[in-house]
């Protein structure tokens, strides 16, 4: 979430600029204008304007019949500076900065997207809540989708690949939100990534794949419940948490094949890690550092890891300061731990 202050101001600049409303057009309105009424838009539509269309009333919808929306390398495709209830719907936004954003607009509903070729996010999602993210698709963006200040958001089917700069999927400072059957595959940093203030949130039955960083990341991120999701093949571990991500549940999730750890945690306490697999990670399956601290690690399973089927740092100078119970391991490869016992054949 390197390009928050990017983001930030551009967001600043479009709550500065005054739009005059565009009347109602057969035809496609020109770039620029505000749209306060149901509005199909078709074809190539080439904007030099900063912004493509800023929405203007509630309760419309926005279609794109085969339509593209082409930015002049900056600025934002579609903008939604505070209306409720909006629909945009199987729009393509390419070549702006940011795709897609709405700011103060709750339960609006963006499905069938897609966001390409832009310089920031393809889809930002700021201080709207119990807002729909279904079926879009982000690629070849600086970063896919963007979350900040926002609660009761469902963000589902949605797909973030090939970013250019910075992860798949990116949210912080919002909670009560559900990421549901998403999937991060081959972004330049993390494939989720999750910052501080992230709480109570669900994250469920997602894929990381590929991935240059981590799978799943969560920094400053407590309470969450993290749910039958797959990192797999990421460069880095498969999940992370750190810097105080306190009393998250992580249940029965699939950590294979990734470059580091399947699960590390750091400086992160009263977690509890239940029916996880680590399989085949180049490191150790189940990693946690000496400032990782009261967590509870149960019926886990670690399979033919590069190194340790858990490593725990906590007990190597002190008594042990995490809980285990009926985690198992496998013969194959390292058939060891630090400290020893920790996940049996």
């Amino acid at each position: 979430m390197k390009f928050l202050p990017l983001l930030t101001a551009a967001v600043m600049i479009l709550s500065a600029i005054a739009f005059t409303p565009a009347p109602v057009f057969a035809v496609n309105p020109p770039c620029g204008s505000v749209l306060i009424a149901n509005t199909t838009l078709k074809g190539v539509i080439t904007c030099a304007s900063p912004v493509g269309y800023t929405i203007g009333s509630a309760g419309i919808t926005i279609v794109c019949k085969a339509a593209t929306l082409v930015g002049p390398g900056s600025g934002i495709g579609i903008y939604n500076p505070g209306f409720a209830s909006v629909t945009i719907k199987n729009c393509d936004v390419k070549d702006f900065d940011t795709g897609i954003g709405i700011r103060d607009s709750p339960n609006n509903i963006l499905t069938g997207n897609y966001a390409y070729d832009n310089t920031g996010p393809g889809f930002v999602v700021f201080d709207s809540n119990s807002s729909s993210l279904l079926k879009n698709s982000a690629y070849f963006d600086a970063a896919g989708f963007f979350m900040n200040y926002s609660s009761g958001v469902t963000l589902q089917l949605n797909k973030g690949y090939d970013s250019t700069a910075f992860e798949g999927f990116g949210a912080y400072a919002s909670s009560g939100n559900k990421l549901i059957s998403n999937t991060a595959s081959g972004n330049a940093e993390d494939g989720f990534s999750f910052g501080s203030g992230f709480t109570s949130n669900i994250i469920l039955s997602n894929t990381a794949v590929g991935n240059d960083l981590v799978g799943f990341s969560l920094s400053g991120s407590s309470a969450n419940l993290i749910q039958a999701n797959k990192a797999t093949a990421n460069l880095g571990d498969g999940f992370v948490l750190n810097n105080t991500s306190d009393l998250n549940l992580l249940y029965s999730n699939k950590a294979a094949g990734n470059g580091g750890d399947g699960f590390h945690l750091a400086s992160s306490s009263s977690n509890n890690l239940i029916s996880n697999t680590a399989l085949r990670n180049s490191v150790d399956g189940f990693h946690f550092e000496s400032t990782a601290t009261h967590n509870s690690i149960i019926d886990n399973t670690a399979l033919v890891n590069g190194r340790y089927r858990c490593y725990d740092g906590t007990g190597l100078f002190a008594p042990l300061q995490n809980f285990y119970f009926g985690n198992s391991g496998t013969p194959v490869g390292p058939a060891y731990s630090v400290p020893s016992g920790l996940f049996p054949s």
